[in-house]
């Protein structure tokens, strides 16, 4: 079996694939193998091991495909099998083989007897480093410590797991722990929290920790993305944004260490993830060119006859959104029903519909006005309004013109102020409609996931 040089990618100690080499400061001494194996699960195919060779055989169900071996190359060190680290990437497809330096292989490059089984994903025998995992278990400990306690915002639990989360993990980064293995630390630690079980809830705060570390350990960023898409994978009650949004985080991160085709498998698995979901609400359109502007982009460093379609596709995209933003401007150059300096009155009752992307109020004109009050209201243009409070994304108004009692002379400005908002929201995406007797605010949330503590602070 000849090594297979188009698949396997062997990295030096400190070497993060074009760009995370200066974070590590040269204290990672790992050396890694990596091999794109490509359009295989993790049970279609078999890992062995031994300290100077690496061989990957493939079950019949992953069809017909030659074994592959990759012998160590004269001046690398053995790979001692007992304490090397395997993971597999289902979403890229990679199978990444870590291990300390030991002495350096044979000038042959030969295989030295005393072949060893590894399982994917695990970590065979003793760590050569006992005090790694036992940081590692203190992070998960420190999350579980940090969210003992409910939190008077959810928005400052957030800060506070996710920014302990970070600093531990680049911490251990640096300290040599493997990027891939740290980010699977990280989802399960979220996971022990309690309060991030669910997927899309990890996923979320997966991306969070993520943009924590920007600018520190690229490598291990882009891991805790890729993991934000894989724990997502089968998860039936996310959010149809977040895997688009988490796989155009993974792929920039990708991209930014010159992982260019890992970039592009992510950015085509969110484009295929947008299209086979319905009703992706508000800012689908732009999430949708977005993604194709970073493909274009992608493709004209690999494949530059393919980059244009996908400009074009994003063209389109930022087309069609900007006419809905030209109708929407239209909608609101109509002149409100009720004069400047309308008597204000104040809407009796509403309900809410909390969505992982956005919240609606909707008031039920003929209860929340008076009996009647949904004949007075014809139009959304004319007779809804949304005002916020100047420089605020957390202080909202909803106007409702229309008389003040049934048969009133004059339209007075019925007021639902809703002030302060659980989190902020964005103000340029706010829209009001009207439909079956009923007005309807949507608001756009700037950060995605559940508002479980209500619409308003306390």
């Amino acid at each position: 079996m000849a090594a297979d040089r188009t698949v396997f990618r062997l990295r030096r100690p400190g070497d993060g694939g074009g760009g995370g080499g200066a974070d590590r400061r040269g204290k990672d001494d790992a050396w890694r193998l990596t091999a794109d194996l490509g359009g295989v699960g993790p049970d279609d195919f078999a890992l062995d091991l031994n300290a100077g060779e690496v061989r990957i055989s493939f079950a019949s169900a992953a069809g017909p495909r030659p074994p592959l071996s990759f012998l160590l190359p004269p001046g690398v060190p053995l790979i001692d099998v007992p304490s090397a680290t395997c993971h597999f990437s289902r979403q890229r497809g990679r199978l990444t083989v870590s291990w300390a330096a030991l002495a350096p292989a044979s000038s042959s490059g030969a295989p030295c007897q005393g072949t060893s089984g590894v399982a994917v994903g695990g970590r065979p025998g003793s760590t050569a480093e006992d005090s790694l995992d036992e940081r590692i278990a203190a992070l998960a400990e420190e999350c579980r410590g940090l969210t003992g306690a409910p939190a008077a915002r959810r928005g400052d639990s957030d800060e506070r797991l996710v920014g302990a989360v970070a600093a531990q993990v680049a911490r251990l980064h640096d300290g040599g722990a493997d990027p891939e293995h740290l980010a699977s630390v990280v989802s399960t630690a979220l996971q022990c929290t309690g309060r991030a079980a669910d997927p899309a809830e990890r996923s979320r705060l997966l991306l969070q920790v993520g943009h924590a570390l920007e600018g520190k350990v690229p490598e291990l960023r882009a891991n805790c993305y890729e993991m934000a898409v894989e724990v997502l994978e089968g998860a039936s009650a996310a959010s149809p944004l977040l895997q688009p949004e988490a796989c155009l985080f993974a792929a920039g991160a990708n991209a930014g260490l010159g992982m260019h085709e890992a970039a592009e498998v992510l950015l085509r698995h969110g484009l295929q993830a947008l299209a086979s979901k319905r009703d992706v609400g508000e800012g689908a359109t732009l999430l949708r060119a977005r993604i194709h502007a970073s493909l274009a982009d992608v493709l004209s460093r690999i494949r530059p006859e393919e980059a244009e379609a996908h400009l074009q596709a994003a063209r389109e995209a930022c087309a069609t959104e900007e006419g809905r933003q030209a109708e929407r401007l239209q909608r609101a150059s109509v002149a409100f029903a009720a004069p400047s300096g309308a008597e204000r009155l104040p809407v009796r009752t509403y309900s809410v519909a909390d969505g992982e992307r956005q919240v609606s109020v909707r008031v039920p004109l003929d209860d929340g006005l008076y009996p009647g009050a949904a004949s007075a209201v014809s139009s959304a243009a004319g007779h809804l309004r949304v005002e916020f409070d100047p420089g605020s994304s957390t202080a909202v108004e909803l106007h409702i013109a229309a008389p003040r009692a049934p048969g009133a002379a004059g339209v007075a400005c019925w007021v639902l102020r809703l002030a302060p908002l659980r989190h902020a929201v964005v103000p340029g995406a706010a829209e009001v409609q009207l439909r079956a007797g009923r007005a309807e605010l949507r608001l756009l949330k700037e950060e995605a996931g559940p508002w479980l503590n209500g619409l308003l602070r306390d």
